[in-house]
């Protein structure tokens, strides 16, 4: 076999003077008029097929581009436990739990404190934490402030879920996670916030949940190069029974851009 092909080889080149695998339109033309008239429709043919695989390639590139911007790996979801690959039009059994229509309802800062903090040029000093996959309501999460009399951004923990300062209990924030920026001006809770207590929340990507009859889709958004960015937010504190202060935040939404539109009618607002 291995003469057969050093055979075929040979006698290729010394006919047409060159290996037939770099055989171009140029040197097609040094060729006698025979072998001109019978290679040039094999060259055309190439050059048609070299021109539609280049075609494939940018269709390829443009699909992996928008998949790479709706698909993610969705690590440590409540009640899995398992590293599970969410796409577009794969069925997944979900934690009902972890499903909430508001928006955002779940997010991932998968940062350790140093990066992001760093990232939006904030100080850190004190605060405690580690790479998250699914934040949830109510639980502890970063918040950058700057600070009105240094103008310093710092970063520290507080709990997602506005509780206002006028508030009775801490019930109110379990349902208080988002607040339309349309009408937030008008809102008791945040109208007063809008002017004094901005923040910024640092994420590096969020979930939501699209609902087509019974079956739910999980998709993760995040910025095409995967880098933080952070989701506009509001602040309060709130004094516990005993005395102690509770700080606690909430997301700023609005309506969804062209990538969210047919997932959910609502998305945070973002800053990068």
């Amino acid at each position: 076999m291995n003469t057969a092909r050093g055979l075929t080889k040979s006698y290729g080149e010394r006919i047409l003077g060159c290996n037939p695998r770099n055989l171009d339109a140029e040197k097609a033309q040094a060729l006698s008029p025979e072998l001109q008239a019978a290679l040039s429709p094999l060259l055309q043919a190439l050059e048609g097929l070299t021109e539609q695989i280049a075609g494939y390639k940018r269709q390829i590139g443009e699909i992996g581009k928008q998949r790479y911007r709706q698909t993610a790996l969705l690590k440590q979801v409540k009640g899995v436990g398992t590293r599970v690959d969410v796409r577009p039009g794969r069925r997944w059994r979900l934690d009902p739990r972890a499903y909430n229509r508001a928006m955002c309802g779940r997010y991932r800062l998968s940062r350790r404190a140093e990066i992001f903090a760093s990232y939006f040029y904030a100080e850190y000093e004190g605060m405690d934490w580690d790479a998250r996959y699914n934040i949830a309501p109510t639980q502890s999460v970063p918040v950058i402030r700057q600070d009105a009399k240094d103008l310093v951004r710092r970063a520290s923990l507080m709990r997602w879920g506005l509780v206002p300062s006028w508030a009775k209990d801490a019930a109110s924030g379990a349902g208080m996670i988002n607040a339309r920026s349309e009408t937030a001006a008008e809102k008791p809770a945040f109208k007063e916030l809008l002017q004094r207590r901005r923040c910024l929340i640092p994420a590096d990507g969020f979930y939501e949940w699209s609902k087509t009859g019974k079956s739910k889709q999980p998709f993760c958004f995040e910025m095409i190069e995967r880098e933080p960015f952070a989701f506009a937010g509001l602040w309060d504190s709130w004094q516990t029974p005993e005395g102690t202060a509770l700080e606690t935040c909430t997301i700023l939404t609005t309506t969804p851009n062209r990538l969210l539109t047919d997932v959910h009618d609502r998305m945070p607002v973002i800053g990068n």
